[in-house]
C-alpha cells in the first residue's frame, strides 16, 4: 500500500507559514507597544507634510512573495530561512479613522505590503490596501516599528 505525504507537509508548511506571520505582526505591535510614541513628529507636535521614506522606496509595487531564500552555504545540511513579510499596523481611533501607521520597511504602507488595523479596543485584523488606496501618507517612515501620526 503506498501513501501520500505531500497533503500533510503542504498543510505543516502553510500552517508555519502562517504562524510565522502571525508572530512577525505579533512581535511589531509589541515592539510598537514598547516605543508607545509618534516618535516621527515636527515642531509643535505636527507630524511632517510631507512624506520621508528612506533610500530605495520608491513608489513601484512591490510584489509580495518575491524574496526567495537561497542555501549559500552549499552543502547538504538543511537550511532554514525565514522571511519577513513588509508590514504595516494601522491605528485606529474609537471612529474608524486612521490615526498613525507603523511599518518594518522605513517606507510608507504600499500594495504588495501585509496590512493590519489596530482598533481602539486593542484587536487586531487584516485589511487590503485597496481600502486605504486613496490615502497620501505623510510623515517620517524613516524608523521602523515606530507609529507615524497621520493627523492633518
Amino acid at each position: 500500500m503506498t501513501t501520500c505525504a505531500a497533503p500533510r507537509d503542504l498543510t505543516i508548511r502553510r500552517w508555519i507559514g502562517r504562524a510565522v506571520a502571525g508572530l512577525a505582526v505579533s512581535l511589531m505591535a509589541l515592539v510598537i507597544g514598547a516605543n508607545g510614541s509618534d516618535a516621527s513628529r515636527g515642531a509643535g507636535g505636527r507630524p511632517p507634510a510631507q512624506l520621508i521614506e528612506r533610500a530605495g522606496c520608491d513608489r513601484a509595487v512591490r510584489e509580495s512573495g518575491s524574496a526567495k531564500p537561497t542555501d549559500v552555504r552549499g552543502d547538504s545540511r538543511p537550511v532554514v530561512s525565514i522571511i519577513v513579510p513588509a508590514t504595516a499596523l494601522i491605528r485606529l481611533d474609537h471612529a474608524g479613522h486612521v490615526l498613525a501607521v507603523a511599518t518594518n520597511t522605513g517606507c510608507a504602507p504600499r500594495p504588495g505590503d501585509d496590512h493590519f488595523y489596530l482598533r481602539f479596543d486593542g484587536t487586531v485584523e487584516q485589511t487590503s490596501i485597496t481600502r486605504l488606496a486613496h490615502r497620501r501618507w505623510i510623515g517620517d517612515f524613516t524608523t521602523s516599528g515606530v507609529f507615524v501620526s497621520q493627523r492633518r
